[in-house]
């Protein structure tokens, strides 16, 4: 009798110990005491998070369930229309421009452009090759006059999503002019001069107003260039081809 006792004893202990540790798989609940308590990664139910840097935190605590959990679902739908409005994570695309030259000769003349864009969310890089011309369809002196800039520049979107953008740039850039000098053949069909070419290095400045489907993009260019040869400003109406988002 003594024996079976001590036998019903010793199997007490030990159901006890093994539902004690049975509820150490229960983490941050208040009756399970301190020594007995084990984080559940520990317990292999989840994974070691401690070396990930998460996205968005909620806590949750025992009380009004009910009212953190909806605050939660809006924390979470906030937090995704916020990844959704910053875009694509990047984007790579080929703009070409056209408009009216600024005031920089005699006669009437046009601007053009073709622009490399590369965009990480709101940052954007931009290869610019931008020319005005004094004039292109039609006879006149030669050489043509024109001030040109090869430029590269950096944006930081202020406006950005799927669909349209606001960017300012600053950069800078090589210039190139070409003017005429005294009249070398006043009897040509051309009127010849001698050419004069110059180059400077100029603080590039842009701002784009943009709107644009997966594929194809639209845009107005308000572009200048600051110089010591000859500063201009301008604009262009841009059309875009490549991968906007």
């Amino acid at each position: 009798m003594k024996t079976q006792k001590v036998s019903t004893i010793i199997m007490f202990f030990i159901l006890l110990a093994a539902s004690l540790m049975a509820q150490t798989l229960w983490n941050d609940v208040g009756h399970i005491p301190f020594a007995y308590q084990e984080q559940w990664n520990r317990a292999g139910l989840l994974r070691d998070m401690s070396a990930i840097e998460p996205k968005l935190v909620i806590n949750i605590t025992p009380g009004d369930a009910t009212s953190q959990v909806q605050n939660a679902i809006t924390q979470a739908r906030n937090h995704l229309n916020d990844a959704q409005n910053l875009g694509s994570p990047s984007s790579l695309f080929l703009d070409f421009g056209i408009g009216k030259a600024p005031k920089l000769f005699k006669g009437k003349g046009t601007s053009a452009g073709f622009f490399l864009n590369f965009s990480k969310r709101k940052n954007t890089i931009s290869i610019r090759t931008l020319g005005n011309m004094e004039y292109i369809f039609r006879a006149g002196p030669e050489p043509v006059e024109s001030y040109s800039d090869l430029s590269i520049l950096w944006g930081h979107k202020l406006i950005s999503n799927k669909y349209n953008s606001i960017v300012p740039l600053i950069g800078a850039g090589k210039i190139t002019s070409i003017k005429r000098g005294k009249l070398l053949d006043e009897n040509s069909v051309d009127a010849k001069h001698e050419k004069l070419k110059d180059h400077t290095i100029g603080i590039s400045l842009g701002i784009k107003f943009q709107v644009n489907t997966k594929h194809t993009g639209y845009s107005l260019y308000l572009f200048s260039n600051i110089n010591s040869i000859k500063s201009y400003y301008g604009s262009l109406f841009c059309f875009g081809l490549g991968k906007f988002y």
